[in-house]
Formats: C-alpha cells, structure tokens, sequence
C-alpha cells in the first residue's frame, strides 16, 4: 500500500492560499501494490483540449448537446447537482440527470451490476482507494489520464493529487471532493453549557463529559457507513505511524498500540459519550437541534448543514487535537466522480468531466456545497476556512487519507463490520480486532 501524505500536504498548502484568497474577495490510496492489473485500460473518449476558466465562460457555442445520468448516493446534494447542471449545460452543452440512491449499500450493488447490461453509467460517485481499485481490475472505471495530463498542464490540479486517483500508472476518475476532516460544534449549545473550543484531547473529553451531565450527547452514533470514524480520529491521532502502517501491511490489527486505542473508544461509549447504536443518527438535524453537541466528518458536511437550515453562524469547526499531545494529524477525503468504461456517452462525460478540473466548474460546485476545492485558481467564498486551514498547514501536521481510502478494500468491509460489532458491545474489542486481522492475514499473503 502506497501512501502520500506529501502529496496531501501539498494539496492542502493549496487549499490554504485558496482559502485565504477567498476570504479576501469575501471581504474531504492504490491498495495492494500487488493487486492483478485491471482487466483492460480503457479511455475516455478525448472531447479536445481542457477548457480554461476563460473558455469554459465564453460564449463559444457548447460542443455538446447531451444529458448524462448522474448516479450518487448523496442525497443532500441532489439540488446541488441540479444546480452545477445547469452551469455544465451553459458551458459545456452538457446537462445531468442525477438520481440519488438513499441506501449506500443499494447504491453499491446498483453501480456493479449496471455494468452487467447495457445501461452503463453515464458518471457516478464513488470512493478512492480499494473500492476503487476493484473495480479498475475489473475494468469498469474509464481512464481519464488525457484529462490529467491537461488538468496538470493548465494549473487545475497537480501531480500529488493524481497520485490518489491513480492505479498501475493510469489516472481514473476526477475529484469530486477534496475535504479534511474536522470536529464541528454547536456554538449555541457550547456558549450555553459555557465551553469553548476544546485545544486538548483532555478538554474535548471533559467538554463531552459537561454536554452529557446537562443532557446532551456528545456525539452521535456512527454505526454503518461511518463506524471507523472514531478508530481513524483515535489512533492516527495517538500515533500515526501506526495508523499509516495498517494500510501497508506493517502493522497488524492486534498490535498493542491498536488495541489501546480501542480500550480508550470502549470507555467513551461506557461512558454514554455516543448515541445509542443503530438509531440511525440524524447528523444534521441533531446537531441543530442541539441533542448533539459535537460531530466528526469532512469539510464536504458544511453543504449538508446548509440544506439542513444551519448557518455558519450556528456552528464552528476545529482540528481535531491531538489525543497523545503531540502528534498532530489531519485526515483528508478525495473523493471521486467516475465514469463507466463503454458508457453510452462517453464523449459527453469526457466534456463534463475535462469541465470540472477548471476554476470555473470548481467556483459553482465548491460554492453551492460551501466547501474548499482541489483547485487553487477557484474562487471560493468561505472564508471561515481561511483560518482553519492556514492552522492546519502551520501547526506541523502530518497528513493522512481516510481510512476507509487507505484500506484494501476486503480489509475495509470486514473492518466496518467489526466496528458495527464493537459499538453494539465495546466490552472485547480483541474479538473484533482479531477477525479484521484475519482478513488482513488472508488479503496480504496474496498481495505482498
């Protein structure tokens, strides 16, 4: 397993002088090296050259008359892919029709057996890393070096982002988003229960133990999608070489250190310091409501607030302190927009997709989601991420991809079930280590 936390580091030193700039005009990894080559190399039908940001505004007519069908599992956004459609459809002559699937599970298994028939997705979102790399071997994901290699050329991207969308040396998919993630708070809530910003691990335990004596929840269940939250915020916060050395193999599951940090998880669930398990927790709702008091997710969760009715005045953000004291972590989530090998308008989503590495597409799509972009010429006007950002780039960082990325994807399935598992009953957290070890055993003997 390949990792890059230079190429994050300096991704997120762009986002820094993007952010800044914002706030001025204002005044969220290849697994198994040793993975089979994917099935075949296929390629996005080149639609020309990449439109700059000057060109992709000007009244040119679009090259494209074209709707392509969009298919995520990101329902809050459905109104922002709407939104960019229209952008797209004026640039480019390339309009979307997005449909959202609610269940993340059913989404999966749509996009795979699409593959299977004659409706190949035209785009879809998914996840970098394993889950993306399984379906490169399979040869499913068309190739999008060309656009790359013109993204590079034009200053849209760098070569260090690449790296995260690469596979056996070709790039697949763009990014969608590019979030750290981060600790969001209830201000209201906070001022009321007379906490501040917690800058230690010791005040972020102490202000959950204050939120809970007055009635509210720390923080919510994470059970499903996100259960390797708190394992990824934990240990690449005690000690990130031993979170980097999961992902690689050098490190086991049943480690000492890992094991430790699932000790201290099983105390903050005793503790009620978490949401009862399988209530499928309304991120959104709950932290307006106030029945939770913090949340740990990626920057992109500022779009789902938005939806929801919270302004940034109804909350703050911090980076999560260091649980040891001293080693301090950022984790950042690239995630990717793809499309189908063979699609049926694979010229088509050449265009859009060659569309979004521009500052142009990346100003209305970061802006409708309020969140920073991959792309430092984007004008982006959120400027309460200007300070949080610069923190994260000049406070020594180390800088991690999320773990469900980093992950060969059969280690990550097994591991988010075993989470499951130990959030319904923190009392071994051995047992569960013990089974995603075995999956790790099992992956690397036939990937190293």
């Amino acid at each position: 397993m390949k990792h890059h936390r230079k190429a994050l580091a300096v991704v997120l030193a762009s986002i820094v002088a993007l952010a800044g700039c914002s706030a001025a005009s204002s005044s969220s990894p290849p697994a198994g090296s040793g993975a089979s080559a994917p099935a075949s190399v296929p390629s996005v039908v080149s639609a020309g050259p990449s439109s700059s940001a000057d060109s992709s505004s000007s009244s040119a007519p679009p090259a494209f008359s074209a709707t392509l069908k969009l298919y995520h599992d990101k329902t809050t956004w459905q109104d922002y892919f709407v939104q960019l459609a229209v952008s797209s459809k004026q640039a480019k002559g390339v309009s979307l029709d997005p449909v959202p699937y609610s269940d993340q599970d059913a989404f999966k298994a749509f996009i795979r057996q699409s593959f299977q028939t004659s409706a190949k997705p035209d785009l879809f979102t998914w996840w970098t890393g394993g889950a993306l790399q399984d379906l490169v071997n399979q040869g499913l994901v068309a190739d999008t070096s060309s656009l790359w290699q013109q993204a590079i050329a034009d200053g849209n991207a760098t070569k260090e982002q690449a790296k995260y969308f690469t596979i056996k040396g070709h790039q697949y998919c763009v990014p969608l988003i590019w979030s750290p993630w981060v600790i969001y708070y209830n201000t209201k809530v906070f001022a009321h229960a007379g906490l501040s910003a917690p800058t230690s691990w010791d005040q972020l335990i102490a202000a959950a133990a204050k939120l809970k004596a007055a009635g509210i929840t720390p923080f919510p269940d994470t059970s499903g999608p996100f259960s390797y939250a708190m394992f990824q915020l934990l240990l690449s916060g005690t000690d990130p070489k031993l979170y980097s050395g999961l992902a690689d193999g050098s490190i086991k599951f049943t480690d000492p250190g890992v094991i430790a940090v699932m000790n201290k998880w099983s105390e903050m669930i005793k503790a009620g310091y978490f949401s009862q398990p399988g209530g499928k927790a309304d991120f959104v709702g709950d932290l307006k409501n106030g029945k939770i008091g913090m949340e740990y997710l990626g920057t992109w969760f500022r779009g789902n607030l938005a939806k929801g009715g919270m302004t940034p005045a109804d909350y703050s953000m911090i980076l999560p302190p260091s649980v040891n004291g001293s080693n301090k972590v950022m984790i950042v989530e690239p995630g990717p927009l793809c499309s189908g090998t063979n699609s049926p308008n694979s010229k088509a989503a050449s265009a859009f997709l060659t569309w979004m590495f521009t500052p142009d597409a990346q100003g209305k799509w970061s802006n409708l989601r309020n969140d920073v972009s991959f792309n430092p010429k984007a004008k982006i006007d959120a400027p309460s991420l200007a300070a949080f950002n610069q923190a994260a780039s000049s406070g020594g960082y180390t800088v991690e991809n999320m773990f469900y990325n980093q992950m060969p994807l059969p280690i990550a399935t097994v591991a988010l079930s075993q989470f499951d598992a130990f959030i319904a009953d923190p009392s071994n957290p051995t047992a569960q280590l013990d089974k995603i070890q075995g999956a790790a055993d099992s992956y690397w003997s036939q990937h190293k």
